[in-house]
């Protein structure tokens, strides 16, 4: 799938959520992911060969951040990291089951 067509897939899979998603921090979760994560975990965040950090809520975010094992440190502000949590809940909702 394309990124156009994950996002469409994100946006109606949020849509059923019980709480409206803010979509400044979707985009910009979006794109701290497509430039930080992507490479490792995969388009979708499924890292086949790493950790499926889909669903990772800011307290997971914050502990990864640190750096353990494959995974190098990154530094993120607040905003930066409950933007992530926002992508990572999105693409949760886009798993297969």
């Amino acid at each position: 799938m394309n990124i156009k067509g994950m996002l469409v897939a994100m946006l109606t899979g949020a849509a059923l959520a019980t709480e409206p998603i803010d979509t400044d921090l979707l985009f910009l979760g979006q794109g701290l992911y497509i430039d930080q994560c992507q490479r490792c975990h995969a388009a979708d965040g499924s890292g086949p060969s790493t950790v499926d950090i889909r669903g990772f809520e800011v307290d997971d975010i914050k502990m990864a951040l640190q750096g353990f094992e494959q995974m190098p440190v990154f530094d993120m502000n607040e905003k930066e990291i409950a933007a992530l949590s926002v992508y990572l809940n999105v693409l949760e909702g886009t798993r297969q089951r």
